[in-house]
């Protein structure tokens, strides 16, 4: 069991910290007056990793970041999850996401709030058989710039690397974001409207059968194995339910289902989450009239950013496999934006800073 004194831990280092689960009218408050709210930070795209990665395992350690005058400030999800018996921080178990903070907390403040808190979790992880934990930070390409988490990452980090994203800014119109898409791309758009049916499946007019046959694809997909529990899809489908996702489906003139794709959202941001398509027609634009008809259904939402996902080079230290750099050039030919995702590998050994 995990001693529960992570709040302590920062406490050492003068953050004011509280428990999400003790104060999610406060959490409410900070969130609610972000700027921009980020899929990966949401509610539902945490309750999901909750139920992919394993809910027996899993701990929330989330806290709402107070001000000396105790004023809510920031909010930071974390999580931790066991791993080969022993535990690792995560924000729902992926890299640590940055503490989010109201526009008005200056950048002195920031830098020391920030500095208080990962010093606090190197120090916890010393005491308590937790693994080195890894936090994440972006470089805009298009800024040129670094903020405090990422500074302050780099100076606690042991280790670091890095991998290229592609989003696709939303904020033009539809026409101007087509005209960006590769040059390859918009007749073999036009080619799959004309072939297929396709349907842009939402709370008002899903149905379970809609959901069955498009998790029925995914198993043949994957060669015929469930990769997830059912929890897990139960929870995608109750989040189309809730307005926080939507499903593209691609279907034959015969009505045969030939390719899908799951997309979650927040207001502000849509990240391309599940993928299904027929194996027999990998040589066909299926998944590019996907994407086209869910970033109309973006644009209708008013989403500005959407994570198109991770674009892998060659030379990347993990060797990315053929299929995983096809899909990379792919998920390129839509995008209009790049940054450099840093991963920063901090310590499990505290030593006075």
């Amino acid at each position: 069991m995990i001693e529960n004194s992570v709040i302590g831990s920062f406490a050492q280092f003068n953050c004011i910290t509280k428990y999400r689960s003790d104060v999610q009218f406060d959490w409410d408050y900070v969130y609610q007056r972000l700027n921009f709210r980020g899929v990966y930070g949401s509610d539902h795209f945490i309750k999901y990793q909750e139920l992919y990665l394993n809910p027996t395992t899993w701990r929330d350690h989330s806290v709402v970041i107070y001000k000396k005058n105790g004023e809510p400030c920031g909010i930071f999800n974390l999580h931790s999850i066991e791993r080969d018996q022993n535990y690792l921080f995560t924000s729902a178990g992926l890299p640590i996401e940055p503490i989010q903070f109201l526009e008005e907390v200056s950048h002195k403040e920031r830098k020391r709030l920030i500095k208080g808190i990962l010093l606090g979790l190197i120090k916890y992880t010393s005491l308590n058989n937790f693994d080195k934990f890894q936090c994440h930070a972006y470089f805009d390409c298009n800024s040129g710039s670094v903020g405090p988490w990422h500074e302050i990452c780099a100076e606690l980090a042991i280790s670091s690397t890095f991998r290229h994203q592609v989003f696709l800014d939303l904020t033009s119109s539809i026409e101007q974001i087509k005209a960006g898409f590769r040059k390859s791309y918009k007749p073999l758009i036009g080619r799959a409207e004309k072939l297929w049916d396709a349907s842009i499946l939402t709370f008002s007019v899903i149905t379970d059968e809609d959901w069955a046959e498009f998790k029925s694809l995914h198993f043949s997909a994957a060669g015929n194995r469930q990769t997830r529990s059912d929890e897990s899809w139960a929870e995608q489908y109750k989040q189309i339910l809730e307005e926080k996702a939507f499903l593209v489906t691609i279907k034959t003139t015969e009505n045969n289902l030939i390719g899908g794709g799951y997309f979650q959202h927040t207001a502000n941001q849509c990240i391309y989450s599940v993928g299904a398509y027929d194996r027999a027609l990998f040589e066909y634009p299926i998944g590019h009239l996907v994407q086209w008809l869910a970033i109309n259904k973006m644009k209708q939402l008013g989403i500005q950013s959407y994570i198109i996902g991770d674009r892998p080079y060659p030379s990347n230290l993990h060797n990315p496999t053929p299929k995983e750099l096809s899909i990379g050039m792919f998920k390129e030919g839509f995008s209009n934006t790049k940054r450099v995702q840093f991963i920063f590998q901090l310590p499990n050994d505290y030593k006075q800073q």
